[in-house]
């Protein structure tokens, strides 16, 4: 076997730059600036965690969720308030096949010993709440009423305000379902069409019919009733 000769290994000469980085035992650092390190030579900055979380922008929707909710939820009451009904200046109504729901506005601080009602035999609604004052004359005729207790009302805050809500029963005429086109007589009124929502048409014409013979009956009973003369009972024996 021949031998190896190491002499030429004796004439080797190193560039600048690997003797530099024999003689190196440490990175060189050409600037260090708060979060950032910037190497010489390589054009290259550095960025620690911390500095990249502070650079990323973050959107809190938090509010904006709190704000949408709060529209859907006052959008829900209201379509409740008015279902089958309206909403008018004075007050909210709402009806069911069965009952009549009116709602006021009073004031924000009223309580239940601030609330004086009175409904009449004869439909004529008579409340008041503190200073606030309101009656009219219901459109249609509802159960009877045997006790004050009869009365159902609440008071209740929804949407930022006061309520007070009445809810009355309708009364039942064996004939059909009577939809109301007001709640008090002299109102604005709805069509009553609107009322069924997507009920068949043959059953809109007929609740349409229905609520016309209803009014037109009313109406001549009451003029009956102007004219009818007084019948004097002797109570005497």
């Amino acid at each position: 076997m021949s031998a190896i000769d190491y002499s030429k290994w004796d004439k080797l000469e190193v560039s600048s730059d690997e003797e530099g980085d024999a003689q190196r035992t440490e990175p060189a650092v050409y600037k260090v600036e708060g979060d950032s390190i910037t190497i010489p030579g390589r054009n290259v900055t550095l960025h620690t965690r911390s500095q990249e979380k502070q650079a990323t922008s973050v959107v809190d929707t938090s509010s904006a969720d709190t704000s949408v909710s709060s529209a859907a939820l006052a959008t829900k009451t209201q379509r409740k308030r008015t279902e089958n009904g309206a909403e008018l200046e004075a007050y909210s109504w709402s009806q069911t096949e069965s009952t009549i729901t009116v709602s006021f506005v009073v004031d924000p601080s009223a309580k239940a010993g601030d609330v004086a009602l009175d409904i009449a035999s004869s439909g004529v609604v008579n409340v008041a709440v503190k200073e606030w004052s309101f009656e009219g004359e219901l459109y249609g005729p509802i159960g009877e009423l045997e006790a004050e207790e009869d009365l159902d009302w609440t008071l209740i805050t929804e949407d930022g305000k006061r309520w007070l809500r009445i809810e009355l029963p309708k009364r039942d005429l064996g004939a059909g379902v009577l939809w109301w086109r007001c709640a008090f007589k002299g109102h604005p009124e709805i069509d009553v069409n609107t009322t069924l929502g997507t009920r068949s048409a043959s059953r809109k014409k007929n609740a349409q019919a229905f609520a016309d013979s209803w009014a037109k009956a009313h109406e001549m009973f009451l003029e009956r009733a102007k004219t009818r003369d007084k019948v004097v009972v002797d109570t005497s024996d």
